[in-house]
């Protein structure tokens, strides 16, 4: 599902479910139609486009890669973490969600460690003197956004260099 399955559009059913879930949760004794929700979200927030009857996408590509970080980051447990870095660093489509997820955390120490971690197994000589310049980074609160968009974008090349060499 979403963004992990390479899903770009989505069912009215799967967003109705969602939507019911979120509304019986929070606000039980509201009374609401899902399909109304689904228009108003449409028509007044533009989160999602619909495309054709009963399928959604997000409106621009940025809203996915956003709630996708969100989820990690308020989901996360170090196994999850770990889970989505393991199958997605280095690979281009998740550069930005994993830049945000950087970001939306209190204290990404951590999370910029486990980064390295991943490019150091890719590492070649070459790249030591940038891997150091973004090492600084995790020392320094002001600079994980730097190291993270650093990590990943040479995680990118290598894993590129690597599947074509």
């Amino acid at each position: 599902m979403g963004f992990q399955g390479g899903v770009d559009i989505y069912g009215e059913g799967m967003l109705s479910g969602m939507v019911d879930r979120f509304m019986h949760d929070f606000a039980p004794d509201v009374a609401y139609d899902v399909a109304d929700i689904l228009e108003a979200i449409e028509a007044q927030h533009g989160i999602f486009v619909k495309v054709r009857a009963g399928e959604y996408r997000f409106s621009h590509l940025t809203f996915q890669e956003f709630y996708t970080a969100k989820f990690m980051v308020d989901h996360s447990d170090q196994t999850l973490i770990s889970r989505v870095l393991d199958e997605c660093f280095g690979v281009s489509r998740w550069h930005e969600v994993l830049v945000i997820a950087g970001g939306l955390q209190n204290d990404a120490s951590r999370y910029v460690y486990e980064l390295k971690l991943r490019l150091d197994r890719l590492r070649t000589p070459q790249v030591n003197s940038i891997l150091d310049l973004a090492s600084e980074g995790i020392k320094d609160p002001n600079l994980y956004d730097h190291s993270v968009n650093v990590i990943l974008a040479l995680a990118q090349l290598l894993k590129t260099a690597t599947h074509v060499g």
